[in-house]
């Protein structure tokens, strides 16, 4: 893979192309480098779908890429139906999931921080930049970066939206390092960004939100 910004590569196919990614190195620093290279990372299907819908719903809204489906995956329904979405280009999302991912949106669009950040105008989202440094073929996929606004935002489907809860959970899973990584190749390829946000949505209902900026330290 060449150095460079791809703007029309899926999501699924960018995890399986070279480069070193944020996940790499978050497994390097939580635990080695030789989980980092051999570990394999899954989620349950159900986070997986209301995360990623969320993602679609705030980011690509415009598209209408979300395909309301049975609410039992497996059967014949379901994957009749999941066929003839992927023929469309489009979601298969089961149905009781997909009102909750619209309210999750619609909660993240209400709020005045993180609604002004999706909406910025030069907003550009899921960009494939890859970057080679030191030496080693890196790559990120930032939720969204603003050359105007010198920021990158990354949206966070959590537990809890409030500050203090959110800090513990995103030293568990990395995600300072995720954003000083993002920021580092950003830099490294010439986009400058002085501001890194997690834009997070609660799971459960009523579906606070809260913005958090990644401080310097």
């Amino acid at each position: 893979m060449k150095p460079g910004i791809y703007h029309d590569i899926p999501g699924d196919e960018y995890h399986s192309l070279p480069g070193y990614s944020s996940s790499f190195f978050k497994q390097c620093m939580k635990e080695n480098l030789a989980k980092a290279k051999h570990s394999k990372f899954e989620l349950a299907a159900e986070v997986e779908e209301i995360g990623h819908g969320v993602h679609t719903a705030a980011l690509e809204g415009e598209k209408d890429l979300l395909v309301r489906g049975p609410d039992r995956r497996g059967t014949k329904e379901w994957n009749a139906a999941k066929l003839e979405a992927e023929y469309q280009g489009k979601i298969l999302v089961k149905g009781k999931v997909l009102d909750q991912v619209h309210e999750m949106a619609a909660a993240l669009f209400a709020h005045p921080r993180c609604g002004e950040i999706l909406t910025w105008s030069d907003k550009v989202c899921e960009a494939s930049i890859f970057q080679e440094v030191d030496g080693l073929l890196c790559k990120i996929r930032p939720d969204i970066y603003s050359v105007k606004h010198r920021a990158m935002a990354d949206v966070k489907t959590a537990q809890s939206s409030d500050p203090r809860e959110f800090m513990r959970s995103a030293w568990s899973y990395g995600y300072p390092i995720q954003a000083a990584f993002y920021m580092r190749i950003a830099r490294e390829f010439g986009i400058e960004v002085d501001n890194f946000y997690f834009l997070t949505v609660e799971k459960k209902a009523p579906y606070f939100v809260h913005c958090h900026r990644l401080s310097e330290h």
